[in-house]
């Protein structure tokens, strides 16, 4: 992922992202949403949500609404992914579910315990995505 790894005031930026094959969703906290949103200098497209988050043996998390953030391959595809955004209660920044693996082309093989991506993925300010 082309994240950039520092803000200008040299904070640490890279997400800390958990692979979960078994859910449907994607998932980003309040706050990397909000660190995103200002390192890219943009709002993400508001998209609609009627779901809820429940991880399997906890109660239903609250969420803020969804959000589309746009990713861009090497070959120049634009896609553009929802992300469910939540309170900052997991351990991680993100959360990839099923279908951004797929889409993203993510490979995952456990004896080695590395991550593959399809062609190179970066996000890509919403300034420079376009739906036409």
């Amino acid at each position: 992922m082309n994240f950039p790894s520092n803000t200008p005031d040299n904070k640490d930026t890279t997400p800390l992202v958990l692979l979960d094959g078994g859910s449907h969703v994607n998932v980003i906290t309040k706050s990397y949403a909000a660190k995103l949103k200002q390192i890219f200098r943009t709002e993400f497209a508001s998209l609609k949500w009627k779901g809820k988050i429940k991880p399997v043996g906890s109660k239903a998390l609250t969420d803020h609404g969804v959000i589309g953030i746009p990713f861009t391959r090497r070959n120049g595809e634009k896609l553009l992914i929802p992300f469910v955004v939540i309170d900052d209660v997991i351990e991680y920044n993100m959360i990839f579910g099923l279908n951004i693996m797929e889409k993203l082309e993510v490979q995952l093989n456990y004896s080695s315990g590395e991550v593959l991506l399809g062609p190179q993925i970066s996000i890509t300010p919403k300034s420079l995505y376009s739906t036409h």
